[in-house]
């Protein structure tokens, strides 16, 4: 498989969150102040009051929130998979049991490996200490398929913890980010950049 490297990484999501969050509170307060004070209103919201503009741009902050946390969740799957494309295509020397967990499945499944059955079911066999992060993950990873086919369904969490709701994006950045630790710090090793 031919790596781009242009995956991204959760501070680079975080990044984009925080500018367009920025941006709609700065557009929030501009054409509420033109509502107030007179002038030339935008189009959109002839007829509207203050509240109704502040409403419109808590949405837009909800669905960007949405689409960060789908870009997020997406980014550190594209890590892991960085990692086992770096592994079974010997772009570092892995002769480690997880290595050869990989090149095992690559070798029976070739380009139909999947990140949840196989890749990170190998790394929860291979380093044990690694499972319960991987394990919360996969419950957010639960939250990425509802977001990419379009929301269609009723979600409900398996996370515990939140009694059904789904993660906001700071919960599903903390479980990336414990689960990132995780892996880096494993005596496997984990290399997330195209090599």
């Amino acid at each position: 498989m031919s790596l781009s490297g242009q995956h991204k990484d959760a501070a680079k999501v975080q990044a984009w969150l925080d500018d367009c969050k920025q941006s709609f509170t700065y557009e929030a307060i501009r054409h509420t102040t033109v509502i107030h004070g007179g002038g030339v209103v935008d189009p959109r919201f002839l007829g509207y009051l203050p509240s109704d503009v502040d409403q419109y741009f808590e949405v837009l902050r909800g669905e960007t929130e949405l689409l960060a946390t789908l870009d997020l969740i997406a980014s550190i799957e594209a890590a892991i998979k960085v990692d086992y494309t770096n592994r079974v295509e010997r772009r570092i020397k892995d002769n480690s049991s997880l290595g050869d967990a990989f090149k095992a499945l690559h070798k029976r499944k070739k380009e139909r490996v999947s990140l949840e059955d196989h890749i990170l079911h190998a790394w929860k066999t291979c380093d044990p200490n690694t499972k319960s992060k991987i394990d919360d993950f996969e419950h957010v990873l639960d939250y990425r398929h509802w977001l990419a086919h379009g929301r269609y369904w009723v979600y409900k969490s398996k996370i515990p913890k939140n009694g059904g709701a789904p993660p906001t994006f700071i919960e599903a950045k903390n479980v990336a980010d414990k689960l990132l630790s995780v892996l880096k710090s494993s005596v496997f090793g984990f290399y997330p950049q195209k090599l």
